[in-house]
C-alpha cells in the first residue's frame, strides 16, 4: 500500500463527506468513459469551501510558494477555487496575491472584456486553479483565451485530483503538457492516492473502491477506458491528424451525426466539442 500523509488522507475524506467523490458511470469533459467523477459544484457551504481554499493554499504553498503574478479560475467551476484558494493564502500565510476569471461571453457594456477581476499584463506569471486534470483540456483552452488577453506565462496548474490519465499522445497528460507548454501540475492528490486509501476501506460502513472498481480505475489510468457516441454538431469544422504526423493536418467539415470511437487510424479534434477521438465513423443525420 502507498504511503499517503495525513493531510492527504483528510482531503480524500473531505471530498467523500461533500458528495464531490462519486463512483458510477461518467463522462469527463475530454469524452471519456470513467468510473468515478470529481464534481466540485457539490461544495456547497460557507464552511465546504473555506477547508477546500486550505488545501489549496497549502498545495501552493508546498509546491510554488508566491512564485507567480496572478491566478486564474477558469469558468465556471475554477472561479470559486481561485477565490478560496487567494482568500486562504492571504488568511493562512499571509500572501495576498490577485486572482482573475473569465466569463464565458465577453462583456460589450460597462468595463467590456472577458476577464473579471486582475487584468493580467504582458509578461505575468500565472497559475491556473482547477478541479480536475484529465486530458488537459481546460489548460488548452485556458491558454488559447490568454492568447486574446495578455501574453502571459502559465507556469503551473493546481487541482484537486490527477487522475494520472493518458494525453491525447501516448504519454501521459501532464507529460504532454510539459512538452507542449512547459507547466507543471500539482495536485492536492492524485487518483493512485486514492484508490490506495479508499480500496477496501470503508468509509461510513460502505467500501467504495473494492477489486473490481479498483481495476476500472486503474484501466482509465491506462487510457483503456472507451469513448462514449457523441453527436456531431452539422458544420462543425474538423482536423484529422494522421498518427506521427502532427504537421500534416486534412481539414474537412463534420456533418451531423454520430460520431464513435474506433482504435487506430486517424485522431481527430472536433472543434467547438472539446472533444479528440481516436476515429471518427459518422452515421445517420
Amino acid at each position: 500500500m502507498q504511503m499517503i500523509s495525513p493531510a492527504k488522507k483528510e482531503f480524500i475524506e473531505f471530498m467523500m463527506s461533500a458528495d464531490v467523490l462519486r463512483f458510477g458511470e461518467f463522462t469527463t469533459k475530454s469524452g471519456r468513459l470513467s468510473p468515478y467523477f470529481v464534481n466540485t459544484g457539490n461544495y456547497r457551504t460557507g464552511a465546504q469551501i473555506a477547508t477546500l481554499g486550505k488545501f489549496y493554499a497549502q498545495c501552493i504553498m508546498d509546491n510554488c510558494g508566491d512564485n507567480f503574478d496572478a491566478m486564474f479560475g477558469p469558468a465556471y467551476k475554477g472561479i470559486p477555487l481561485a477565490v478560496s484558494a487567494a482568500a486562504s493564502l492571504f488568511r493562512n500565510y499571509d500572501r495576498d496575491l490577485p486572482y482573475c476569471f473569465n466569463r464565458k461571453e465577453a462583456k460589450d457594456h460597462g468595463e467590456g472584456g472577458s476577464m473579471v477581476g486582475y487584468k493580467p499584463q504582458d509578461g505575468d506569471d500565472v497559475a491556473i486553479v482547477e478541479d480536475v486534470v484529465t486530458a488537459g483540456t481546460a489548460v488548452r483552452e485556458s491558454i488559447e483565451l490568454f492568447k486574446h488577453v495578455a501574453d502571459v506565462n502559465m507556469k503551473a496548474l493546481f487541482v484537486s485530483v490527477d487522475r494520472m490519465e493518458r494525453g491525447t499522445r501516448e504519454c501521459s497528460t501532464l507529460d504532454e503538457l510539459r512538452e507542449d507548454y512547459g507547466i507543471q501540475v500539482f495536485p492536492i492528490v492524485t487518483v493512485r492516492e486514492v484508490i490506495s486509501f479508499l480500496h477496501n476501506n470503508p468509509i461510513d460502513g460502505k467500501v467504495y473502491i473494492d477489486d473490481d472498481m479498483k481495476a476500472k480505475m486503474e484501466a482509465g489510468r491506462q487510457g483503456k477506458t472507451p469513448r462514449p457516441p457523441r453527436r456531431a454538431e452539422g458544420g462543425i469544422r474538423g482536423e484529422l491528424v494522421p498518427p506521427g504526423k502532427r504537421g500534416a493536418r486534412t481539414r474537412r467539415a463534420v456533418p451531423a451525426g454520430t460520431a464513435r470511437v474506433l482504435d487506430g487510424g486517424l485522431s481527430g479534434e472536433v472543434r467547438g466539442q472539446g472533444l479528440i477521438y481516436r476515429k471518427l465513423e459518422l452515421k445517420g443525420p
